[in-house]
Order: structure tokens, then C-alpha cells, then sequence
């Protein structure tokens, strides 16, 4: 849990659907999402304060990007409404070339613009099947 003047990012993983079950393997042809769960303390949440959840998708196999994800506001906004928040990236249907790929998310939560408190986290290791 997020400290009285902190905010975190607790967990980043990859599913089927949003806030769904954390998935090792995504059957290429079928979309997925990227979950990006975060939580801020009271005191920063309720100061309205500024954040950016950022993420992006790499396949370890070739060396490329599949993509990157961002999301700017301010605590309270439509997408951060309260303290705890589930976020979902659209991930995508993977092409059957990505059979057998493994991918990795990386996510970064930025909050404020003055001294930025920054929290990282990577998804496990997942592959198109």
C-alpha cells in the first residue's frame, strides 16, 4: 500500500481482458491487454496532483517494440478516480509471425512535475503461442 504522501506502482501484467487473470502465454490472433495497477497515498491523491502511466511492450525475441502506452491527468480525473486504480493498455491481437515470441512490459508511474516521485515495474515473461 502507497505511504500518506506516496503513490506506487503495485503490479503490471498482461491478460485477456481488463483486470483479468495474469496469462504466461497469449494465443497469437487474440487480444490482450496490459494491466497497470497503481495506488496513491491520501494526501497525494487528494491534493489533485498530477500523474503519468507510461508502459511500453518489447518482444525479447526479434528486439522490436510492440508498443507504447501513455496516460496523463490529475488524481480524481475520469481515469483515476480513486486511490487505487486498474488501468487496462490495449495490447492487441499479435500476428501469427509472433508465434513463439517472448514479450515483457515495462511500466513507469510519474507523479508530479517538481521532483517526480517515480515508481517502476516489469511484467513477467509472457509468449505468443
Amino acid at each position: 500500500m502507497a505511504g500518506f504522501n506516496d503513490a506506487d506502482l503495485v503490479l503490471l501484467y498482461p491478460s485477456l481482458a481488463a483486470a483479468g487473470v495474469q496469462e504466461s502465454q497469449i494465443p497469437n490472433g487474440t487480444a490482450a491487454v496490459l494491466n497497470f495497477q497503481a495506488q496513491a497515498g491520501q494526501a497525494v491523491f487528494g491534493g489533485g496532483g498530477t500523474y503519468k502511466m507510461l508502459a511500453v511492450v518489447r518482444d525479447l525475441t526479434d528486439g522490436t517494440t510492440i508498443a507504447n502506452f501513455s496516460q496523463a491527468g490529475a488524481f480524481g480525473d475520469a481515469n483515476w478516480l480513486t486511490p487505487v486504480v486498474s488501468h487496462a493498455f490495449n495490447l492487441g491481437a499479435q500476428p501469427a509471425a509472433k508465434k513463439d515470441h517472448v514479450y515483457q512490459g515495462i511500466g513507469v508511474l510519474v507523479v508530479g512535475n517538481i521532483n517526480p516521485d517515480v515508481s517502476f515495474s516489469e511484467s513477467p515473461l509472457f509468449i505468443i503461442i
